[in-house]
């Protein structure tokens, strides 16, 4: 077995702060493209060496407390829509654990990430991926890609102006809209992971959410949701306007339940 294999394993369980730092330490000095993580028995996910988060998952380093939250919350049987599926790292979990009863719709508008997405679902036939965006309509948008080249996920549909940035036309869809068009029964989890648009994509929603109180893990990035002049509060009162309490998960996620 390869040694970063050795190492990925043996760092991957371990309940230990700095791991992110560490795994910045031994990949640094690799020059393999190629990683691998094993979040779950069973369970492989694909990774690009080039990219932060990637390292991260490689060490079980990355959103801990939402991977916690979903292995307590996501049973046999469930839907579960990831919205910012990025490469389907919590995709992929969610898949194994709502089982082949379950389904998983993962959304991810940059096609780097779906390329990845794509292949790390591709074991799991009943987690299905889509190359489009998430908000409150449906048409086309400019997506604002990363200026960042070890920080593909950060591409948003929301201009920063502080920057500039690559464009791309994505295609945009409603979890209203996706959810009727499929004949979605029943949502049970919701995760959000856009950018900043989180509250347009939670307009687009309010049907499933009205229908189904679906549980909702959402990123709240203040400086994100500010390039659309939004807050996180404004989240915080879409969700409890529909009889949501809220908790916080780790300082930058919230649960909705």
């Amino acid at each position: 077995m390869p040694l970063l294999d050795i190492l990925q394993r043996a760092l991957e369980p371990l309940p230990l702060r700095g791991k992110g730092r560490l795994a910045e330490q031994i990949l640094r000095r690799s020059k393999t493209k190629e990683l691998s993580c094993r979040p779950l028995n069973g369970l492989r996910i694909s990774l690009r060496r080039s990219q932060r988060i990637e390292r991260l998952m490689w060490a079980g380093a990355y959103e801990r407390e939402l991977v916690a939250l979903l292995k307590k919350t996501v049973k046999p049987g469930m839907t579960v829509i990831d919205v910012g599926a990025n490469i389907g790292y919590i995709a992929a979990i969610a898949a194994r654990l709502v089982g082949p009863e379950g389904r998983v719709h993962a959304f991810e508008p940059n096609p780097d990430c779906y390329a990845r997405l794509t292949m790390n679902l591709a074991a799991l036939p009943h987690a299905h991926s889509y190359r489009m965006a998430v908000s409150d309509f449906c048409g086309t948008l400019p997506l604002y890609l990363s200026e960042n080249t070890e920080e593909d996920g950060w591409a948003s549909l929301l201009k920063d102006h502080s920057v500039t940035r690559r464009t791309i036309d994505v295609a945009v869809t409603t979890i209203d809209v996706f959810a009727a068009r499929f004949s979605v029964q029943k949502v049970h989890f919701i995760k959000l992971d856009v950018e900043g648009n989180e509250v347009h994509a939670l307009r687009g929603a309010q049907h499933v959410i009205a229908r189904d109180h679906p549980r909702i893990a959402a990123e709240l990035n203040p400086h994100c949701l500010a390039r659309d002049n939004a807050k996180p509060s404004d989240v915080l009162d879409f969700l409890t306007s529909f009889g949501y309490s809220i908790r916080d998960l780790d300082g930058s996620n919230i649960f909705a339940v």
